[in-house]
C-alpha cells in the first residue's frame, strides 16, 4: 500500500493505493523483514494530510512493524534469519542520547519505506527483538504507541502518589494507564476522552475517574499527558494542573481546525505558578530497548482491533473518526485463504485455479474463522486468545472435512492414519478452546506441539505421495527432493520432542520458522513435480488426476456464494466469479466436454480479468 499524494481525509476516503513493488534488498548493516503486522498511528494521518509530509512520494507508510528476518545484509552481526523483530518510528539517526532531536533523524514510513507491505528493510541497530510474551498483533502498537507513551510518562517527572491525567484515550494512552498503575501503584489516573466508550474502557483498566475533555476532575493534577490532535484539550488541561504541574504533549503535529481555542489561554489561570508545557519529539532507540522488556514484565496487554492490509484505508478512517477503542493493527495475511491457513491443502486440490476458490470450499465446510485478520473486526465479547483458539479449531475441522470428503469421492485418497491424526487435532483444539474459556489462557507451547505432530504426519504423507508419483512417472521426484522431505520430517520430530520437554517458546518459534522455510521449499517442489508428472502422463490420465474433486468443488462453491457476504461484510466476490463459473461449467459438462460434446483442453482455460482489490 502506498501514499501517492497528499490529500484531505474529509474529501478522500481511500488515500492509499495497492500496488506491486519489487522486494527490496538489504544494504550494508540492514536486514530484510517479512512483515507480519503493522500498527496504525495518528502520525500517519499527519503524513497523509500534509502536516508532516513525506519528502518524496509515493511512499509506503507504517512504522509499528513486526516481522521475521529473511535476509541479512553485509556487516550484520546481531540478527539472523528467523529472528522476530520490531521497528518503530525511528528508522535511522546518530545513535546518541538525543538522536530524536538530530537533523539526521529519519522516520520509518516517512523518510524511508515502512511496513504497509509484504517486505521492508531496516538498519540492524533499529530493529528490536520482540519478547515471547507478545503475538505480532500485540507487539505492533508497543513499538510506537507504547514506546512513545513510555517516553511521555518519563517526561512527566511524577513520583508514586502523584495524580496523573491522560487527555485522549487511544492506542498510546490506554498503554500509559497500564504502565502508570504498574510503576506508580499509589498514583491515581484521571482520563479525559470525548467518546463514552473510551471513558468506560479507561475505568475498566483502573482509572480513578473518567470525563469529557472539557470536564473538571474532582482534584487538580500533578501532570497530564495529552495525546489528542486538537488544541482545545491543551487549554483545558492547563486549567486543571496543580502549581508546578507539567503538561506533556505527545504529538508530532496539531491540527488547525480548533486553533482559535488558544485565544482563551489566560496567563494567570493556565500558566502562572510555574506550570509548564513540554513536547515529546520523536523517539530514541533507547526508549524502545528499555520499554519492550518492561512491557513484557508488567505484562502490558494492548487492546487490539485487526484489519487485513487491504483494509488499511478503513483503519485510517476509523482512527480519524475516533471509533474503535484501543490500538489498530494491519496484518499481512492479505489473501483470504492465507488467513484461513488453507494454503496447506492446495496440493490436495490440484484443479483449483485460485486460492480464493479453496477458501470458499473451506468456508462451505464450516470453516467460519473468527480471526480478526479475516473479519476485519473483533467479535464482541471474545478475547484475542479465544479468537485464535477458535480459529485453530475451525481450521482443524475444515481440514478434517476436506479429507473426509476426498475419501468419499475417491475412496483411499487419504489414508486412515491421516484421517485419524486430523480427528485428534480437532479434539485437541476443542480442549484448547475450553481451556481458554475456563481462564487457563492460550497455551502457545501446547499449540506448537500439536502443530509439530501435524507436521510429522504431513511430511510422512509427502514422502509416501512422492514415491507413488515416482511409480507412475519415474524420476519425477529425485533423491535430493525426497531427502528434503525427510529432513522436514526430522525437523518436525525434533520440534515435537523438544516441545514435549517444555522448551522455551523462543526456541520453539525458531524451530517452527525453520520448518516453515522447508515447507515453503517443499510446496514449490510439489508444484514442480505435479507439472512434470502431468507432462509425462497421458491426457486422459491427467484428467483423472485433476478431476477427482471437480464436481464436489464446484458444488461447494455455488452453495457458499450466498454465504460469503454474511461471513465477510463487504467482501468483493468479483475476483472469484470467473473462476467459480469456470469450475461449475466443467463439472456440468461431464468433467471436460463442451456444449458440442467435444473434449475440452483442461489447460486452455482463459485467464480471468480481475478487478483491483
Amino acid at each position: 500500500m502506498v501514499l501517492p499524494r497528499i490529500v484531505s481525509l474529509r474529501e478522500v476516503e481511500a488515500p492509499l493505493e495497492q500496488v506491486e513493488l519489487e522486494t527490496p534488498k538489504p544494504g550494508a548493516g540492514e536486514v530484510l523483514l517479512k512483515v507480519g503486522a503493522c500498527g496504525v498511528c495518528h502520525t500517519e494521518l499527519d503524513e497523509i494530510e500534509g502536516r508532516t509530509p513525506p519528502p518524496k512520494l509515493p511512499v509506503v507508510l507504517g512504522h509499528e512493524i513486526v516481522g521475521r528476518v529473511v535476509e541479512v545484509g553485509p556487516g550484520v552481526r546481531d540478527l539472523a534469519k528467523g529472528d522476530r523483530v520490531g521497528v518503530g518510528w525511528i528508522y535511522r539517526s546518530t545513535g546518541e542520547e538525543d538522536e530524536n532531536l538530530s537533523p539526521q533523524f529519519e522516520a520509518t514510513g516517512r523518510d524511508a519505506a515502512g511496513g504497509d507491505a509484504e517486505y521492508t528493510t531496516v538498519p540492524e541497530h533499529y530493529a528490536y527483538k520482540i519478547p515471547d510474551a507478545f503475538t505480532d498483533e500485540q507487539a505492533a502498537p508497543l513499538l510506537c504507541a507504547g514506546a512513545i507513551g513510555y517516553r511521555s510518562l518519563r517526561l512527566t517527572n511524577i513520583k508514586d502518589g502523584d495524580r496523573l491525567g491522560l487527555t485522549g484515550f487511544g492506542g498510546s494512552a490506554h498503554l500509559v494507564l497500564q504502565m502508570a498503575r504498574h510503576r506508580f501503584p499509589n498514583s491515581q489516573v484521571y482520563v479525559f476522552a470525548r467518546d463514552p466508550q473510551q471513558r468506560e474502557f479507561a475505568l475498566e483498566l483502573g482509572a480513578a475517574w473518567a470525563g469529557d475533555t472539557d470536564d473538571v476532575p474532582p482534584e487538580r493534577l500533578q501532570a497530564i499527558i495529552d495525546t489528542t490532535p486538537a488544541w482545545k484539550p491543551v487549554v483545558a488541561a492547563l486549567g486543571v494542573l496543580l502549581p508546578g504541574g507539567r503538561l506533556v504533549i505527545n504529538a508530532i503535529r496539531k491540527q488547525e481546525e480548533d486553533k482559535e481555542a488558544l485565544l482563551g489561554l489566560s496567563y494567570h489561570e493556565h500558566l502562572w505558578l510555574e506550570r509548564e508545557i513540554k513536547s515529546v519529539a520523536n523517539i530514541t532507540g533507547r526508549d524502545i530497548r528499555e520499554f519492550l522488556p518492561l512491557a513484557a514484565e508488567i505484562p502490558l496487554r494492548p487492546e487490539v482491533t485487526t484489519y487485513r492490509l487491504e483494509d488499511a484505508n478503513r483503519a485510517l478512517l476509523e482512527l480519524k473518526r475516533g471509533s474503535v477503542r484501543g490500538a489498530k493493527v494491519k496484518i499481512r495475511r492479505s489473501k483470504l485463504c492465507a488467513a484461513l491457513g488453507v494454503l496447506r491443502f492446495q496440493d490436495e486440490f490440484p484443479d483449483s485455479t485460485t486460492k480464493g476458490s479453496i477458501a470458499v470450499v473451506a468456508l462451505s465446510l464450516g470453516a467460519v474463522v473468527r480471526l480478526p485478520a479475516v473479519t476485519g473486526a473483533q467479535p464482541e465479547g471474545e478475547s484475542l486468545d479465544l479468537q485464535y483458539a477458535n480459529a485453530y479449531l475451525e481450521l482443524a475441522k475444515a481440514e478434517l472435512a476436506i479429507f473426509q470428503n476426498a475419501n468419499r469421492n475417491v475412496p483411499g485418497t487419504v489414508s486412515a492414519d491421516e484421517i485419524g491424526m486430523r480427528q485428534e487435532n480437532v479434539q485437541a483444539f476443542e480442549q484448547l478452546v475450553q481451556d481458554v474459556k475456563d481462564g487457563k489462557g492460550f497455551d502457545r507451547m501446547s499449540v506448537l506441539v500439536m502443530l509439530a505432530k501435524h507436521d510429522i504426519h504431513r511430511a510422512q504423507s509427502d514422502i509416501q505421495r512422492a514415491r507413488m508419483v515416482n511409480q507412475q512417472a519415474p524420476g519425477t521426484f529425485g533423491e535430493d527432493r525426497i531427502e528434503k522431505m525427510q529432513a522436514l520430517e526430522e525437523l518436525s520430530k525434533l520440534n515435537y520432542e523438544t516441545g514435549k520437554q517444555a522448551m522455551s517458546a523462543s526456541e520453539a518459534e525458531q524451530l517452527r520458522w525453520r520448518v516453515s522455510v522447508l515447507e515453503d521449499e517443499m510446496s514449490q517442489l510439489r508444484d514442480q513435480a505435479q507439472q512434470e508428472a502431468n507432462r509425462q502422463l497421458s491426457e486422459e490420465e491427467c484428467r483423472r488426476l485433476h478431476s477427482k474433486y471437480r464436481i464436489e468443488l464446484s458444488e461447494h462453491i455455488e452453495k457458499c456464494l450466498k454465504q460469503l457476504p454474511n461471513f465477510f461484510p463487504g467482501f468483493e466476490l468479483s475476483t472469484l466469479v470467473s473462476d467459480i463459473g469456470w469450475g461449475a461449467k466443467v463439472s456440468r459438462d461431464d468433467m471436460g466436454t463442451d456444449a458440442e460434446g467435444k473434449r475440452t483442453n483442461f489447460y486452455s482455460r482463459p485467464t480471468p480479468t480481475r478487478s483491483p482489490s
